[in-house]
């Protein structure tokens, strides 16, 4: 017994150590952090700039330099190119709001929707029905694709975290043998994506208007489809980016509903920064919270496993400048990926390369394949693709955003909102023109199906007709 406690004693000693020697390399850390600020003729007590546009990664990458940020300095390139996609971005932006195009959004068929003022509960069964019924059908396809592998658990977490790594982000596996979810299923996942969303928006729009207690049954019904609608969202990847996406998309839309409603009224912006700001908080800790429910762990805390999450693409961006030179021998290849699969699926032309970016190491076994969507353009194109890109970027979803805040047509703010979240990725990845295929143009008609079927009526002459 003595022994055993004297092995106790050693072993909690060990660690005591081992904890004082990582809190020295990161006192250290901190240190050499600190170090090129010490001659900053700046006083501590600044209160800024009236305005400040700034790239949130840079702040994690900065707050990152203390424990997993290694990258002593970034290229020049870096330097240079990051703040110029900021201001074409601007530069677009302003462009959008400053001028107008005549006509630019009339169409037909969607300027004859009128919305009616309540869903059916008949619907939102229906909805909750349909939705539940896509989530036990991929469930199913995912065991089966383990099952192939030889790999079997009755535990969802661990079939997740197995079929994860034959998913395109770590291997080609699935892509190489032609395994994959079923397409009836995959169409029915979109389809559940789709009233998700505008689930999601109806549910958001009664909290903001007080509307909860109007229909308890109906408010019931709104919440479990939005809930098990995000139980859905990542079985298919096993990853987070795709809940993330939602939570986005929830984001906005409660912003957008705010905007409406308090269009008339005098409410401080700051206001409405401090809601925002809350909510992405706990947007932040529900990411965090669910890791272990898709396959994955971190021994890092919270605030390192954010800032890395979000700060990781600059430094990665610096890394992959410095060990490369030229751009793309495949112009356009990374930035307009989606154009090159869909000109190869129609036998165009000849591509049939998996586009995944490569993995770089940080610090304690942390790794990323994320560089900011700076980097595709930058290696398709140049400084000038940049620049042009990022114009294109911030016109283009500028244009879609003043679109969705004044139409009187709530199918624009749930458009707006299940894209919107590209915005904010671009700090991580392209995501924005690799929209331009035939699955976007799929989506947005299931957008207008859905939403048509479950909670309008079309004017046709001077009739109306009721769609339940």
């Amino acid at each position: 017994q003595e022994i055993m406690n004297v092995a106790k004693d050693i072993i909690q000693l060990t660690k005591a150590v081992d904890e004082k020697i990582a809190e020295k390399a990161r006192r250290y850390d901190e240190i050499e952090a600190l170090k090129p600020w010490a001659e900053l003729d700046v006083p501590m007590n600044y209160k800024g700039t009236k305005k400040t546009g700034f790239l949130l990664g840079t702040i994690f990458a900065i707050i990152g330099r203390i424990s997993w940020n290694r990258v002593n300095e970034l290229s020049v390139l870096v330097i240079v190119i990051i703040p110029l996609g900021l201001i074409s971005f601007f530069l677009g932006e302003l462009i959008a709001r400053k001028y107008k195009i005549k006509n630019m959004y009339k169409f037909n068929i969607i300027n004859k929707i009128e919305e009616k003022n309540n869903i059916t509960t008949i619907v939102l069964f229906l909805c909750l029905f349909f939705v539940i019924i896509t989530t036990v059908l991929l469930l199913l396809e995912i065991k089966k694709i383990c099952a192939y592998y030889g790999f079997y658990s009755k535990n969802i977490s661990e079939l997740l975290a197995f079929y994860r790594t034959k998913t395109e982000l770590f291997s080609t596996s699935l892509t190489q043998e032609n395994i994959s979810v079923s397409f009836i299923v995959k169409q029915m996942k979109k389809i559940s994506e789709v009233i998700n969303i505008v689930i999601s928006f109806l549910f958001i729009r009664r909290f903001i208007n007080k509307e909860l207690k109007n229909n308890i049954l109906n408010t019931i019904l709104l919440f479990f489809i939005m809930f098990v609608g995000l139980i859905q969202t990542f079985l298919n990847s096993g990853g987070r980016s795709i809940l993330m996406h939602f939570l986005v998309a929830y984001l906005i839309m409660y912003m957008l509903n705010l905007i409406e409603k308090n269009k008339n009224r005098n409410t401080s912006n700051i206001k409405l920064i401090m809601q925002m700001g809350c909510i992405a908080i706990v947007i932040f800790v529900i990411f965090y919270a669910i890791l272990p429910l898709v396959g994955r762990s971190s021994s890092y805390k919270f605030v390192d496993y954010i800032t890395f999450y979000i700060g990781s693409p600059i430094p990665s961006f610096s890394t992959f400048i410095e060990k490369n030179a030229g751009l793309n021998q495949q112009i356009g290849s990374e930035t307009f990926s989606s154009i090159y699969y869909m000109l190869n699926r129609f036998g165009i032309i000849k591509y049939s390369k998996p586009f995944t970016l490569e993995w770089l190491s940080f610090s304690d076994g942390l790794a990323s394949n994320v560089y900011t969507s700076m980097r595709c353009y930058y290696h398709d194109f140049g400084i000038l693709g940049v620049i042009v890109l990022q114009f294109i970027f911030g016109y283009v979803y500028t244009k879609f955003y003043l679109k969705a805040k004044n139409s009187k047509l709530n199918l624009w703010k749930m458009i707006y909102a299940y894209y919107a979240y590209i915005l904010i990725d671009q700090i991580r990845t392209e995501q924005f023109y690799g929209l331009i295929n035939t699955s976007t143009i799929a989506m947005l008609i299931m957008f207008l199906a859905v939403y048509l079927l479950i909670f309008c009526r079309v004017k046709k002459g001077k009739k109306e007709y009721e769609l339940e």
